[in-house]
């Protein structure tokens, strides 16, 4: 159970973890608020995440978006950063925009990735 009602006075539930660690989570919440058949239909949907390994398929698409953003930054990096009297993105003082590219890429990947 997750104690949600001393955040907010939302309802949820998810599926976490991870081989033996797999849990089904409720708040407190919903127990609270919902009618045992309102939470036997919740629960449903989230062992429908579980059956289609729904954590997996995000983490191995997390992990590919990030791969293809360092992609991005790294054929950015040869252009951009010699404008900007930077050796490379590894320098510190390159630090603000390496984060201002990979936050632009990962607002532009927002909508695949949801």
């Amino acid at each position: 159970m997750i104690n949600l009602s001393s955040k907010t006075t939302r309802s949820n539930a998810a599926v976490v973890g991870t081989g033996r660690t797999k849990r089904i989570l409720l708040g407190d919440t919903l127990i609270k608020n919902f009618s045992p058949e309102e939470i036997e239909v919740v629960l449903a949907h989230e062992l429908g995440h579980f059956i289609k390994r729904d954590i997996i398929k995000m983490l191995l698409a997390g992990s590919a978006a990030v791969m293809a953003q360092l992609l991005v930054i790294s054929l950015i990096d040869e252009r951009l950063f010699p404008l900007l009297n930077f050796k490379d993105a590894g320098q510190v003082a390159a630090l603000p925009a390496v984060a201002l590219c990979y936050s632009v890429l990962s607002f532009l990947l927002m909508p695949a990735m949801n």
